[in-house]
């Protein structure tokens, strides 16, 4: 039917397109399948479970370097050293802080400074 040519330039045709290919060979014997089966197994558990889970050998571990500072200090007059002993607070009154009181409640001065009278809040005795 195809008429197909032998060679090609003086190569033959079938050496031009050869390939490799490897041979799978089935072992039937239990032992070494138990041996191939445990290799695998202890590869697996070593990689997975103790380099990577346990060790955790994926990440870098580095001890940080510096340090963070807070300083809270009260509030003073004319802005003095807070260590300095003729240093005065200057604390408003809770009346004139706008956050004690909220916008639907009323000061409360018979229960004391900065106390807050809410309609929504019960009272307790």
């Amino acid at each position: 039917c195809c008429h197909r040519p032998e060679t090609l330039c003086g190569v033959d045709i079938d050496d031009i397109f050869a390939y490799e290919t490897k041979k799978s060979v089935r072992i039937r014997d239990h032992r070494l399948g138990c041996l191939y089966l445990a290799a695998l197994c202890g590869t697996f558990s070593y990689i997975g479970v103790y380099t990577l889970a346990y060790n955790l050998a994926y990440l870098k571990f580095f001890t940080p370097i510096g340090s963070a500072r807070l300083k809270l200090q009260q509030p003073v007059v004319g802005k003095c050293d807070v260590d300095d002993a003729t240093c005065r607070d200057a604390f408003p009154s809770t009346t004139e802080l706008p956050y004690c009181c909220q916008p639907d409640c009323a000061p409360a001065p018979y229960a004391g400074e900065g106390s807050c009278s809410c309609s929504w809040r019960p009272r307790f005795p």
